[in-house]
């Protein structure tokens, strides 16, 4: 059987931050939603390539369940299997857990090393227990990834260089919420172009519009979203990978810094030609990819070829 990337949903948190879109709730029977979930995946007998625990809040709930859920799976010598974290509920021995049950990756959701601003998002924990997980994840795995918010009304953007210093990985959102009033475009461009210089001098190469990562550290899973390719989904609310369009690959590939094969476009070279004249797109080794500027205004870049 080919390898394929599996996406895991633990939907149970400590409490829903009012920006979260996905599927969570604040109760339920842990061991009996593992238990189906370790069912489901079984019958699937998949090999995974990639596993994603996302949530929800992966770290909420007891760590043997992780490890129960890995014991279910088959995975390549070389996977990448990744854990989203919370600062206030992760732990030393968690994390421990964690990587002798086969995690090899974990992302904590930070999304603000300014206390104020974490309390705008609602969130549980606050920035001294940010900081501290992140030393906490690095002392026991080589790769690190942080969430960070950008874009929030009435917040700030931090960076402390010593964290930046510790993580391989960093995801840099604009936040997208009808519960929260838009930030005007020019100051959400300013945040993101701080974000991109700050972590340019740390050492993180942008490879896709909100992800930054040190050199062979980018994430797998993400990628395979990205470039369309086939994904499994298990868990409440999860979803696997629909039947893509030309245009779905054009949008998620433009994502990416590498851009998308030429081919994709034929019959669109009077547009391409245009947007590269505008400064939004370039050409290079039969490759079309979006310019630092297209990067901004990806939408407008989208709207014109699709």
């Amino acid at each position: 059987m080919t390898p394929i990337s599996v996406y895991i949903h633990i939907p149970f948190c400590e409490r829903r931050c009012p920006y979260c879109d996905f599927e969570s709730s604040v109760g339920g029977d842990h061991k009996k939603y593992v238990d189906d979930l370790c069912a489901e995946i079984k019958r699937a007998n998949v090999t995974a390539k990639t596993i994603y625990f996302g949530g929800g809040t992966p770290s909420f709930i007891d760590a043997n369940y992780i490890a129960q859920i890995m014991s279910c799976i088959n995975c390549t010598p070389d996977a990448e299997v990744t854990i989203e974290c919370n600062p206030n509920s992760v732990t030393e021995d968690k994390l421990t857990t964690y990587k002798n049950a086969g995690v090899n990756r974990v992302s904590i959701g930070v999304q603000s090393f300014d206390d104020a601003t974490l309390k705008i998002l609602g969130r549980v924990h606050n920035a001294k227990q940010a900081r501290a997980s992140i030393f906490m994840a690095c002392k026991i795995f080589d790769n690190v990834s942080i969430d960070l918010i950008h874009s929030v009304p009435g917040g700030k953007v931090k960076l402390p260089r010593l964290f930046l210093g510790a993580v391989k990985h960093v995801s840099a959102y604009c936040l997208t919420s009808d519960k929260y009033e838009k930030v005007p475009d020019e100051q959400s461009i300013k945040q993101q172009r701080k974000i991109e210089r700050r972590l340019k001098r740390a050492g993180f190469e942008k490879y896709e519009v909100s992800n930054f990562a040190r050199k062979g550290f980018e994430c797998k899973h993400n990628i395979v979203y990205w470039e369309c390719q086939p994904w499994l989904g298990f868990g409440r609310g999860a979803k696997s990978s629909p039947k893509f369009t030309r245009a779905d690959r054009i949008m998620m590939g433009l994502r990416m810094t590498r851009g998308v094969d030429v081919g994709l476009l034929v019959g669109k070279e009077k547009t391409v030609d245009i947007l590269v004249g505008l400064g939004l797109l370039k050409c290079e080794n039969g490759r079309v990819a979006c310019t630092e500027r297209g990067m901004l205004l990806q939408n407008q870049v989208l709207d014109k070829l699709i």
